[in-house]
């Protein structure tokens, strides 16, 4: 019955830094609440949500979430995020990320960024 994740939430220290990055991203904007501190995107065709949810730095909570990519793309994702303004973290799992990690038990190849 379950076939995607049709939303997910996320808790930033920022929530003026979290849409502009998000934006970088190519994430559509969709809406804002000013008084609950929060921001809300669409991503890829089937619009799926993240929601942006702005937190005191002692309440923040890390989290992880992954976007999806056609798998053609997946050797120029570490050059479209610099071209971004993005830098992918230097070491996953221990080592240099030059490349992408390939996770085979998902099976999945990953780039990690912040």
């Amino acid at each position: 019955m379950i076939k995607s994740i049709y939303e997910t939430h996320v808790q930033v220290r920022s929530l003026e830094d979290s849409i502009e990055f998000y934006k970088r991203l190519g994430l559509t904007f969709v809406h804002r609440i000013e008084e609950r501190r929060c921001a809300f995107f669409f991503v890829g065709e089937q619009k799926q949500m993240l929601g942006l949810w702005e937190t005191d730095e002692k309440e923040l909570k890390r989290s992880h979430f992954a976007f999806g990519i056609e798998a053609a793309d997946i050797h120029e994702a570490l050059t479209w995020l610099r071209s971004k303004g993005i830098e992918p973290e230097e070491t996953s799992f221990g080592k240099p990320q030059t490349e992408p990690i390939v996770h085979t038990w998902m099976p999945a190849a990953c780039v990690y960024f912040n």
